[in-house]
């Protein structure tokens, strides 16, 4: 049988956690400790493949479980009972991708026309992708099409299409916390070199303590997520580093791009070169950086926008749900104990049956 015990038990909670509410870690421990008690009383105390499978079989279908442990609500027109909840989540999450893109293209618009960027041709494709997603959810769900799973704990056709809404509001894992914390210092410490700053525009260097502040501000920001897991205070610290982020990209879009000039290595010692007129020297069009920075300041209004409106969802659903701001958790359902592969068993009975010195 392929798989092992542990990946066999995260395959079907995946599917379980297509139903359930946006902080459901606490129910998933509950369902990984009954399946792991069920499969070693099947297994006679070992956890097996198979004693994993016939625990999860008895457990059952992943909507009756979450149905079960957290409800799935009353039915919505043609929509079935069990499809409300993930339905929802999938379309918060599209319409928020939505309001973060049309943020980002109103803010960078007219200077992406003044620099020939056509973006309103790429918003009209978005619409219309998005317009063209909605439909394609709403006739799988009517529909209720299920394809055929070898295993309970593979996901069904429509179970990959809500797994969108799921990882849209998945807790923060560690690593994109430390990655945060990590890249803020170092961006930080960058921006404090003066080797650094020479290198910039004269009205962006006048900026760069706002982007020492934020760069500071989003260290702390991953080291608070690092220190305790996702909790309702580090989510309103992330909207609020979020929005001032959104606010400073807003206020150097018009700057252009802002390197003036760039560090080369000439005859064995290092130069700078001004950059716009090494372009005009070499035929190239200093314009094509400018919409390159365009773009990416598109790029960071959309991607903080987003995490703005999830950060304030989530942090209300923690709220609604009496878990007060300062809460510790850890950063993913794995916290909790994993299951040793069947060589440590071996070993360890091995271990247990020598007889002492």
């Amino acid at each position: 049988m392929n798989g092992n015990p542990d990946s066999l038990i995260e395959e079907y909670l995946e599917r379980v956690r297509v139903y359930l509410p946006m902080n459901c870690e606490e129910i998933l421990a509950e369902i990984r400790t009954h399946i792991i008690e069920a499969a070693e009383e099947l297994g006679s105390g070992r956890v097996t493949p198979g004693s994993v499978i016939l625990a999860i079989e008895r457990l059952g279908d992943p909507k009756i479980v979450a149905s079960e442990y957290a409800g799935t609500g009353e039915r919505v027109g043609p929509i079935p009972v069990e499809y409300k909840l993930p339905l929802v989540r999938t379309i918060t999450v599209v319409v928020a991708i939505s309001i973060a893109f049309i943020l980002g293209g109103a803010v960078v618009y007219d200077t992406a026309l003044s620099m020939g960027v056509d973006i309103l041709a790429v918003f009209q494709m978005f619409v219309i992708s998005t317009v063209a997603s909605f439909l394609v959810i709403i006739l799988i769900i009517v529909l209720a099409f299920s394809t055929h799973k070898p295993m309970i704990t593979k996901k069904t056709f429509v179970e990959h299409a809500f797994s969108f809404g799921v990882k849209g509001f998945k807790p923060k894992a560690r690593h994109d916390a430390v990655l945060e914390m990590a890249g803020g210092s170092i961006f930080a410490m960058v921006f404090l070199l003066p080797q650094v700053q020479a290198l910039f525009s004269p009205i962006f260097r006048q900026l760069i303590p706002i982007a020492i502040v934020l760069s500071v501000a989003l260290a702390i920001k991953g080291g608070f997520f690092v220190i305790a897991g996702e909790n309702t205070l580090n989510l309103i610290t992330e909207g609020i580093v979020e929005v001032a982020s959104v606010a400073f990209a807003i206020t150097i879009l018009n700057i252009g791009w802002p390197l003036d000039y760039w560090p080369v290595v000439s005859d064995g010692t290092w130069t700078l070169i001004n950059i716009e007129e090494f372009l005009f020297s070499h035929g190239i069009e200093f314009s094509l950086f400018n919409g390159l920075w365009v773009m990416i300041i598109f790029v960071v209004i959309v991607t903080d926008t987003w995490r703005v409106i999830v950060a304030s969802l989530k942090a209300t659903a923690y709220i609604r749900n009496g878990k007060g701001l300062w809460w510790k958790r850890e950063h993913h359902m794995r916290r909790y104990q994993r299951l040793k592969p069947h060589w440590w068993e071996r070993k360890s009975k091995t271990a247990s049956s020598k007889p002492p010195d």
